[in-house]
C-alpha cells in the first residue's frame, strides 16, 4: 500500500516522465513541420 509521501513521488515522477516523453517524440516532429515549407521552397527551385 502506498503512503501519501509515495503517492505524491510516485505522481511527481509520472508527469516528469510523460513530460520528457512528449518534448522527445514532439519536439522533433514539431520541427519538421515547422520548416516544412522551407524544403518544399528547396525543391521547387532546384527543379
Amino acid at each position: 500500500m502506498f503512503t501519501k509521501i509515495n503517492l505524491i513521488l510516485v505522481l511527481k515522477e509520472t508527469v516528469i516522465g510523460l513530460t520528457i516523453f512528449s518534448f522527445t517524440i514532439l519536439g522533433p516532429s514539431g520541427w519538421i513541420l515547422d520548416n516544412l515549407e522551407n524544403y518544399k521552397k528547396k525543391d521547387a527551385a532546384e527543379s
